[in-house]
């Protein structure tokens, strides 16, 4: 099978399952950490003490709104890839507690931003944002980030030690993480970075049940799974806007599913299948904004209203052999503010009922608990921001190694070749 031309990845190639649909995608390399970084160190931020974040104020999470959404879709072939804004969770789809899951195997993202949009993962981020909200300024929010990179943060600063880890996602096993970061105006964004955006598991690696889970568990709408015979979508990507701890914050994260059933979802839409926005093939589907420049990204417009956050979920797969851990979901939840955590205890893959948790109650007690660490992960994001401001380009990485807490983080400037976020973005902070 030949590699689709427009991804550019060298790697294996094979095809990903993904809510019943086979599609190929390619494995792409795996990056050194200090790939497109200078040699020598900019600076070193160290975690701060109870004294430091003296000033900053409350944690609790206000003004809270989801400001954009999307979905990734490409088509049969794996390409033409494009967003589609605003886009639509996928539906819960309960099943029978004697199906058996198959483990976990072949390709699967790690980060499908970073895939989709290497040179810069956040452009999806800002045309959403554009697209859904073109009144926001973006001069007035202190921080744009994955919640990847806010849960790392607040694990370094915490004091959490990675325990032994057995599963596919090899980047866990690093004992450095890193944190693409770049200034426009007075924004710091914050890109996730992993050793690789996607993998391929083979029988030699651990393989757990956690996507065949959600492949069976979360279904599309019949009239947006396809987008006709010929498009499928990889997933949906929500954009949440709140302020913490006195700065204004937008936090992008994927979305497991939304709490209603697709039928309940057409119910919602009045029985009317083009609700959603989304019949039609990939060839029918017209382009609402074309890309401005070969790192840009095609945005198909669709009707779609946001999708209610309040009905957003998270879902995991555990094994019925221990209990139910909630605490190590927290973190997660609270940084997407997520109230609803759906979890399927299995036995060798056979499911026991599932267990639904309103998250509300432990969420702030979480909060109440952790306040300090947070204030302490604010405390560090400002500190980043002014010095990466002071870096001629305004972009760096972050570097810091869990077994090395105490020194901190380090920071890099970058002077790697990628383009970047395409000019008209730029433009939107003044520029």
């Amino acid at each position: 099978m030949s590699r689709p031309k427009s991804f550019n990845r060298p790697r294996n190639h094979t095809a990903m399952t993904y809510h019943n649909t086979s599609i190929p995608f390619a494995e792409d390399r795996m990056r050194n950490i200090g790939c497109g970084l200078g040699p020598k160190m900019v600076y070193r931020v160290n975690i701060p003490s109870e004294n430091d974040i003296s000033r900053i104020p409350s944690i609790h999470p206000t003004n809270v709104e989801t400001v954009a959404s999307y979905n990734w879709v490409v088509n049969a072939h794996g390409d033409h890839k494009r967003i589609l804004v605003p886009g639509y969770p996928p539906c819960w789809n309960p099943q029978s507690e004697t199906t058996p899951i198959e483990k976990d195997g072949g390709f699967r993202f790690i980060d499908q931003n970073n895939y989709f949009s290497p040179a810069a993962p956040h452009t999806p981020t800002l045309r959403a944002v554009s697209t859904c909200r073109p009144d926001i300024n973006l001069n007035s929010i202190n921080f744009i980030t994955d919640r990847s990179n806010l849960i790392k943060l607040y694990k370094l600063i915490s004091g959490y030690v990675p325990q032994t880890y057995f599963g596919p996602d090899s980047c866990k096993q690093e004992p450095e993480l890193r944190i693409d970061v770049e200034v426009i105006g007075n924004s710091l964004l914050l890109s996730r970075w992993e050793p690789r955006s996607s993998q391929v598991l083979d029988d030699s690696q651990y393989q757990g049940f956690s996507d065949n889970f959600a492949n069976m568990f979360t279904r599309y709408p019949d009239s947006a799974a396809g987008l006709g015979t010929d498009a499928r979508s990889q997933g949906h990507h929500r954009v949440l806007a709140y302020v913490l701890g006195g700065h204004r914050f937008m936090v992008r994260y994927q979305a497991d599913a939304c709490a209603e059933t697709a039928e309940e979802l057409k119910d919602m839409c009045g029985g009317d299948k083009s609700a959603s926005g989304l019949e039609g093939s990939m060839g029918s589907m017209s382009i609402s904004r074309n890309p401005t420049s070969p790192n840009d990204i095609p945005v198909r417009k669709t009707p779609n209203q946001i999708h209610p956050h309040s009905s957003i979920i998270g879902i995991k797969c555990v094994s019925s052999r221990k209990a139910i851990d909630l605490s190590r979901s927290l973190p997660q939840a609270f940084f997407s503010q997520t109230r609803q955590l759906f979890v399927g205890p299995h036995l060798s893959g056979k499911i026991k009922r599932i267990q639904k948790f309103d998250l509300a109650a432990p969420l702030a007690d979480w909060e109440r608990g952790n306040e300090s660490t947070v204030k302490k992960m604010v405390f560090m994001l400002e500190r980043i921001r002014k010095v990466v401001d002071g870096i001629r380009g305004k972009r760096a990485a972050v570097i810091f190694d869990w077994e090395k807490r105490g020194d901190g983080v380090r920071i890099y400037a970058r002077n790697d070749a990628d383009a970047g976020i395409p000019k008209d973005l730029v433009e939107r902070w003044g520029y």
